[in-house]
């Protein structure tokens, strides 16, 4: 069953995530606030460079995971083209460079000094904002590989939706349902993961959302078991009351009777990983750009010459300009590359999904 595969998998993504977050902290913590800027030229690299690098191991991941979950179901493995995990390094989920997103930690801690907040504690709400910034853009380089992978998996018609604890209630809702190869729905933090199979996938092969609901003991319960924990020292053990999840009232209500699906709006703050979050700041080179009608994000990252995507859309006979940068000429593609969802958004069907794929150097 595909099932064993994905809880291991989820796991080993949650490894990559907290070993970034670990890397991460360690450099904030070195940030001044009497020189936000200049603290952040010594410490970004080393945040960026974290971030990067659990993006990989998450893409890998992502890569490897599809084939061990399709073939545990007896579905054929086989690809048309091996997905480029490299190509979603270095890069933000909506196509900026990943160090003017995660710059929005330094943005953060000085509006809280503006508003006379103290030092430290300023200091720690940039780092409570860049903490879910490093933690999605790792996760997304995994689910954005791991969809790519499916995409290029013939035998792959769908995904189911696992939940895994401490899912939110938006996650719960949507738990155990399929949905054919399409842009994979989560907010900041999200830990769900794509379980692929064929089109017509059992709905079981995820989590109920009733049976995820009765599983989590009350918040009365809760404390009775663990009177000498506080509610942030049970979280960080994992144990999660329907309150925690569902709040007190959406709790009581579907105890109740209420239908889980009425009492929680499953959409609110869901995006597919390429979408802007709010509150991150748009800077960068990332753009939005009108395809048939379609507002798409492209990313200029790694179309020069020595770039990835370079020789493939070269091959495209696309122009290029001659652009010069601290004296020296190197050859950029004149049109940016597009960011593997928007490259789902417009394509003409899975074959052609996979030659725009194979285009933009996701998948060689």
């Amino acid at each position: 069953m595909a099932l064993p595969v994905a809880v291991a998998h989820q796991r080993r993504q949650d490894g990559t995530v907290l070993r970034a977050l670990s890397r991460a902290r360690r450099s904030w913590s070195r940030m001044s606030e009497a020189d936000l800027d200049g603290s952040w030229q010594r410490v970004g690299p080393a945040v960026v460079l974290a971030t990067a690098r659990g993006q990989q191991a998450a893409a890998l991941a992502g890569a490897e995971y599809v084939p061990a979950a399709v073939a545990a179901q007896g579905l054929s493995p086989a690809a048309v083209g091996v997905v480029e995990p490299a190509m979603l390094v270095g890069i933000a989920s909506d196509g900026r460079p990943l160090g003017s997103l995660l710059y929005g930690g330094v943005v953060t801690t000085g509006q809280a000094l503006n508003a006379g907040v103290a030092a430290p504690v300023a200091l720690q709400q940039g780092w409570a904002w860049l903490q879910k910034a490093v933690a999605t853009q790792v996760a997304d380089a995994g689910r954005v590989a791991e969809f790519t992978t499916m995409v290029a998996t013939p035998s792959v018609g769908g995904y189911a939706r696992m939940v895994n604890p401490g899912a939110c209630a938006r996650c719960v809702v949507l738990a155990g349902r399929v949905y054919r190869v399409e842009g994979f729905q989560r907010h900041p933090g999200c830990r769900c993961t794509h379980v692929p199979g064929p089109e017509d996938a059992d709905s079981d092969i995820g989590t109920d959302p009733m049976a995820y609901f009765e599983s989590l003991p009350t918040a009365e319960q809760l404390d009775a078991e663990y009177p000498d924990l506080t509610v942030a020292q049970r979280r960080a053990r994992g144990l999660y009351s329907q309150e925690d999840i569902f709040t007190k009232a959406g709790a009581q209500a579907i105890r109740d009777g209420a239908d889980l699906s009425q009492v929680v709006n499953a959409r609110r703050g869901m995006s597919t990983a390429q979408v802007n979050v709010r509150g991150w700041p748009a800077q960068g080179r990332a753009t939005r750009r009108e395809v048939y009608g379609h507002q798409l994000f492209t990313t200029t990252e790694g179309i020069t010459r020595r770039g990835q995507a370079y020789r493939s859309l070269q091959q495209a006979q696309w122009a290029r300009d001659e652009v010069k940068d601290t004296g020296k000429r190197y050859a950029r593609l004149r049109t940016p590359r597009l960011m593997p969802e928007s490259i789902y958004e417009i394509a003409d069907g899975r074959d052609d999904a996979i030659r725009l794929l194979k285009l933009h150097g996701y998948i060689r």
